[in-house]
């Protein structure tokens, strides 16, 4: 079984999810501990596991504990410190903020008119100026109310991508395939927030 480690309030509301390969920088490390967490916080990792089944075992974990939210924060990601109260007070579904793809583009999309192929946003539509509705968003810095999860059937998240998707149109990783279930299964849009603009 994969072991995970927790820093605990009591009780918590937000369960901080960070799906791991197990390695992360010393950098990244103390970043975290400047990370700033509104009220009571429960704080989790899984890993040795594909990306969608840890993140899939994360919201069974925050269910579990009674949190209203999860934030789904990757290894990779430097959001601003102040990055939950923005996203909170914005009481929205599913809101995340912007970081850069390892594709060298915003991992924020809408998907075409076919539903089959992803359209990368550009900095002319997202500009400084708050929450923004899109079709998917990067699962590396966002905030989820839990009540999306109670109202999907699991799994939440499903690493589709078997091929290069361009071989392969349609199907997507396991945070793409998430916004779109949201939307077509519960009504639940995605949302970017411009102004939370992460390393």
């Amino acid at each position: 079984m994969p072991g995970y480690w927790e820093l605990k309030g009591n009780p918590p509301d937000l369960l901080i999810g960070i799906p791991s390969l197990g390695l992360v920088t010393i950098d990244w490390s103390l970043y975290l501990l400047s990370f700033g967490r509104p009220g009571p916080t429960l704080m989790r990792t899984w890993k040795g596991v594909p990306i969608d089944v840890a993140r899939d075992q994360l919201v069974r974990d925050a269910i579990k504990e009674g949190c209203s939210h999860i934030f789904f924060w990757d290894s990779d990601v430097y959001p601003p410190t102040d990055t939950l109260n923005v996203l909170y007070a914005e009481r929205l579904p599913i809101i995340g903020g912007l970081y850069w793809s390892k594709r060298g583009h915003y991992a924020c999309w809408n998907v075409d008119i076919s539903g089959r192929t992803l359209i990368p946003m550009t900095d002319k539509e997202l500009p400084y100026k708050g929450p923004i509705r899109v079709d998917a968003i990067g699962m590396g810095c966002c905030l989820i109310d839990v009540r999306v999860f109670k109202n999907l059937s699991p799994p939440w998240f499903n690493w589709e991508i078997r091929e290069p998707p361009a071989k392969e149109p349609g199907k997507w990783s396991e945070d793409i395939s998430f916004a779109l279930k949201a939307w077509k299964q519960g009504g639940f849009p995605t949302y970017i927030h411009t102004s939370v603009r992460c390393g």
